[in-house]
């Protein structure tokens, strides 16, 4: 069964730091693309969309970090499309020793209505880009930024084009990521209910 227009697609990002264990984020996208999009076209394409999200901050990740599988679920079909490699990316570029496992970068990505957001919490960096005040290094917040803004955009990959969305529990209805917040403080990674949160 192929994916179809206004399909939402949820991408598990994973990464794995040696000895603490591992790093996901989830996403999800709707797919725009008139007529249908076979699965391994769509699991192509979301993991290009992810290895080029990435590579912004690939930089700043610890190099002890490998980055392991891309997972991918046809939200509206309620099927899994299955994992993949990352296309290109491999592990963090960055040596020198790494922040607690707790400490994340923090990236929030908004819709405009009213407490609908998606949250991201990114790592693992380095005690490097910790400024003497315990805030993001200006490099790494520069990154950062990069990351938000090629997470925002409307994608248009080999076979399909797709858009950055979050659910919006009160209307029930998935809504289109507009703009978005980098913060120059760090956050806490906390571990999340099943079910909860993006």
């Amino acid at each position: 069964m192929p994916c179809n227009q206004s399909d939402i697609l949820r991408i598990a990002a994973r990464l794995n730091y040696v000895g603490i264990g591992d790093f996901v984020n989830v996403y999800h996208y709707r797919l725009t693309t008139a007529g249908f999009v076979t699965d391994a076209m769509v699991v192509d394409d979301l993991a290009e969309i992810m290895d080029a999200l990435y590579a912004t901050i690939s930089p700043s990740i610890s190099d002890y970090a490998n980055f392991v599988d891309v997972n991918i679920f046809n939200v509206t079909q309620d099927r899994p499309l299955g994992s993949t490699a990352w296309p290109t990316m491999t592990s963090g570029e960055a040596s020198g020793d790494v922040l607690p496992s707790q400490v994340a970068a923090f990236v929030r990505a908004t819709t405009g209505y009213s407490r609908n957001w998606a949250r991201k919490f990114l790592g693992p960096f380095l005690e490097a880009s910790n400024t003497s005040d315990g805030r993001v290094y200006s490099t790494l917040l520069g990154r950062l930024a990069s990351f938000l803004a090629e997470w925002l955009v409307t994608t248009a990959d080999t076979y399909g084009d797709y858009l950055p969305v979050v659910y919006h529990s009160k209307t029930s209805t998935w809504k289109v990521l507009i703009d978005g917040v980098v913060r120059n403080v760090w956050a806490t990674v906390r571990r999340r209910r099943v079910g909860r949160g993006s």
